[in-house]
């Protein structure tokens, strides 16, 4: 059976030979420092309510955990690090989370023709509203994969709104977007799932080039492959 996330689907778009590496073979590569910059937001968010010290002392600890020994590939960590807390603080998160109750990286699984779909909506509240956190130094916003994201886990869990919620570390701004796509993305889950299914089957994965991580990098990860 193919186990299929939103993060996995946006891989196999972009190229197949990507997801293979990352997906198939399980090839995890160098570490990151924007997955650890993300990891840290969303485990403060956690944290929230459950620890009773401030914002910025459990961001900071946080921080100091998931960026250790991560190379930044010249980022300033401390100006990351300032612009994150600054825009994290437009929310009154105590408030926030006695209000809205929210169940925080929910875990989900649903059988969608061959292919099971799994996932986890960082923030679910009581009145059914998904909240997506991320964190950007993008100008241009929502980005594509998120709006599909964010669209294919309010069609998962049935919610009745998503959200998603940026934090950027560059001007210390938070943006919200609401998203309301209707149409069902679940063909498009099932296609990918069965053409999955035949590229493992021959052992078989093009390089489609519309990776633009890899670009980013200035290298190609499935090119050397």
């Amino acid at each position: 059976m193919i186990e299929l996330s939103a993060s996995g689907l946006a891989d196999w778009q972009k190229c197949q030979r990507l997801w293979a590496l990352t997906r198939y073979y399980e090839y995890e590569g160098p570490p990151s420092i924007w997955i650890a910059i993300g990891n840290t937001v969303h485990k403060t968010i956690q944290l929230i309510g459950e620890d009773d010290r401030p914002l910025e002392a459990i961001f900071k600890e946080q921080f100091k955990h998931y960026t250790k020994g991560v190379p930044t590939k010249g980022i300033s960590l401390s100006r990351v690090k300032a612009g994150l807390l600054c825009s994290m603080g437009n929310i009154d998160w105590k408030k926030f989370k006695a209000e809205k109750e929210p169940k925080c990286e929910l875990y989900f699984n649903k059988q969608i023709g061959d292919a099971k779909f799994v996932g986890y909506v960082d923030c679910l509240t009581n009145d059914n509203i998904i909240m997506e956190w991320k964190t950007t130094s993008k100008k241009n916003l929502p980005v594509d994969d998120h709006i599909q994201q964010g669209t294919i886990y309010k069609e998962m869990i049935e919610a009745d709104k998503v959200y998603l919620v940026y934090f950027t570390w560059r001007n210390g701004q938070m943006k919200m977007f609401e998203l309301n796509r209707e149409d069902s993305h679940l063909p498009e889950i099932e296609r990918v799932a069965d053409e999955i299914a035949t590229c493992v089957k021959k052992g078989e994965f093009k390089i489609t080039g519309n990776c633009k991580t890899c670009w980013e990098r200035k290298e190609c990860q499935a090119r050397s492959w």
